[in-house]
């Protein structure tokens, strides 16, 4: 919430478009919830959510933060 207003207050965005994993999609919607019955209504119709999801791949490990993915060493 804090994060929300500070960027709001400093850039006047015209839409924020927020790129964050699935698991993050009902903290999203109660933030905007929680700003428009705050009074910033504006604000909160301009906050956009765009879910990614992870996807499984055998014998790999993926990382959302770093956006890339290891193989394990295989032994041969």
């Amino acid at each position: 919430m804090a994060y929300a207003l500070w960027f709001w207050s400093n850039f006047k965005f015209d839409k924020l478009i927020r790129v964050i994993g699935s698991e993050q999609a009902h903290p999203q919607a109660q933030l905007k919830l929680a700003l428009y019955a705050m009074g910033y209504h504006e604000m909160a119709m301009k906050l956009i959510h765009y879910s990614y999801e992870m996807v499984n791949l055998a014998g790999t490990k993926m990382s959302g933060r770093r956006g890339g993915f290891t193989y394990p060493l295989m032994s041969y």
